[in-house]
Formats: structure tokens, sequence, C-alpha cells
């Protein structure tokens, strides 16, 4: 009798000792993946920052076109250095700088690919999706009416120095390509 009590204490022990064991298991799990997701989680619902950059940004861009800015405003350089990252800022120095050696008019690009056309009319934008890749980059499609015609953007945004920065852009328009990517190739031949 003593021994099977002792065999059914035993028993119990192991199984609430397993149990404390499987639940304490779960909580630091469960603080893991809290932390993860707030930090760099593909699933990051917070989208209001990005979508306070890329409305500075677009207004900005349509106020510009739209004549709205005074001429020291006006222009893509200007765009370029207030809303994209360094390595955007980078990759188009160095496009002008080859430009001006190899004595070309046009360069790299023959479009203005902030409006993915060469002409423009009054631009309006609207941010159709956003989407968090992680904590410091997110994608975003926009649609630009430029005049009657409507172009898709991608934005690809990246968090620096506080601050969400395009540091990349795809439209559908002319050069449907990526800006980066065409800017690239250029510096290569």
């Amino acid at each position: 009798m003593k021994t099977k009590l002792l065999v059914i204490v035993c028993i119990v022990g192991c199984f609430i000792l397993a149990r404390h064991l499987l639940r304490q298991n779960a909580i630091k799990q469960s603080q893991k993946v809290e932390n993860s997701v707030s930090l760099n989680s593909p699933f990051l619902k917070d989208t209001s920052a990005v979508k306070a950059s890329v409305d500075t940004i677009y207004t900005t861009l349509c106020n510009t076109y739209n004549g709205a800015l005074d001429e020291a405003m006006q222009g893509e350089k200007s765009l370029d250095r207030r809303f994209c990252t360094k390595a955007w800022n980078k990759t188009m120095e160095d496009c002008e700088r080859e430009r001006m050696k190899r004595h070309e008019q046009m360069g790299c690009f023959d479009y203005d690919y902030w409006i993915g056309a060469q002409d423009w009319d009054m631009l309006s934008y609207q941010i159709e999706a956003i989407s968090m890749n992680f904590a410091s980059s997110a994608q975003v499609f926009l649609k630009l009416k430029n005049g009657k015609k409507i172009s898709t953007f991608m934005l690809m945004m990246k968090k620096e120095d506080g601050r969400w920065l395009i540091d990349d852009l795809i439209s559908d328009g002319e050069g449907n390509q990526s800006v980066m990517q065409c800017a690239r190739e250029y510096l290569k031949k």
C-alpha cells in the first residue's frame, strides 16, 4: 500500500513538475515572440509613420510640380536630397558625375522618375497600400494622377536617421523599372 501511494505521489509530482516546466517554457517563448514582433517582424501593423512621410513627400512633390512652391524649392534634385536615402543620393550624384564625364545631355534618365513621365499636368496622388517588411523598411503602393493619366508607383521606403525615406522607386510609367537598378546599370557602362 505504501509503495502504491509513493508511486502515485511520484507520478503526480512528476506531472506537476512537467506541467510547470512546460508552462515556464511557453511563457519564455511568448515573450520572445512579443519582443521580435515589436522589433523586426514582417507582421508589423502600425504604418502611420510611413504614411505621414509619404504624405509629406508627395504633397511637396505635387505642390512643386503644380507651381505652389517657389523656384528654390522646385526640381527633382531638391526632392532627392530632402526625401531619399543616403545611398540613393550617392548613386544619383555618381550618375551626374558620369553624365558630365561622358558629355551627355540626358544622362541616365530620359524621363522624370518622380512622375514616371517626361511631361506633367496637374498632379495628385493617392496611397493605395503600405506593407511593413521590418521595423526599418516598408513598401508603399500609390497612384499618381498626371492630368488624365494615372501611374502606379511602388516606393521602397527605409528608415534612416529616424526618418522614413525613399530608397528606390518603381513605376509603371516610362522607364518601368527600379530607378536604382537603372542608375546602377548606367554606371556600369
